[in-house]
């Protein structure tokens, strides 16, 4: 008996855990466009950077957000507009096109859109992201290697995918 409690337990707190990985909210652009996005997923962090990401969608377009931590002032964050380049497990290179880069809360965070290239979005679902290369203003084109969570974008894919078979 006291097994079979257990079992539940764990397959009680193992299922919560999925369940609030896949929470989805919807929100409006500065534009008035609404967009659903993923909760954020701490992508990389040291004792100096960090590096926070979610996705988004309008339902037409993908889009991750890259919160990087310390970011620059104004005006010199917002002339941050290189793309994006992710590397996957299946060792392949894919550039992220730069959408936008703005400013948030009253100016105490930063967060810059990168545009999915419909084409690589399968991919994107399949393989984890290994390393980055990111422009964020605190270095150019610097290399990130992903560690903590590199399977975060293809959960979060997964997310939107269960959401549109519902």
């Amino acid at each position: 008996m006291k097994r079979a409690i257990i079992f539940l337990l764990v397959l009680c707190s193992s299922l919560t855990g999925v369940i609030a990985q896949c929470k989805i909210s919807q929100d409006k652009f500065p534009d008035g466009t609404m967009y659903q996005q993923t909760e954020k997923s701490l992508m990389y962090q040291t004792s100096k950077k960090k590096i926070v990401e979610r996705l988004s969608t309008d339902e037409e377009n993908y889009f991750i957000s890259i919160s990087p931590s310390p970011f620059l002032p104004k005006p010199a964050g917002e002339k941050q507009k290189k793309d994006l380049i992710a590397f996957l497990s299946n060792g392949k290179s894919y550039k992220l096109a730069h959408f936008d880069s703005r400013y948030l809360d009253k100016d105490s965070s930063f967060q810059m859109l990168f545009l999915f290239d419909k084409k690589d979005i399968a991919d994107f679902q399949k393989y984890d992201i290994k390393r980055i290369v990111l422009n964020d203003g605190t270095a150019v084109d610097a290399t990130y290697t992903l560690v903590l969570h590199p399977d975060a974008v293809k959960k979060q894919f997964a997310c939107f995918m269960k959401k549109t078979e519902h």
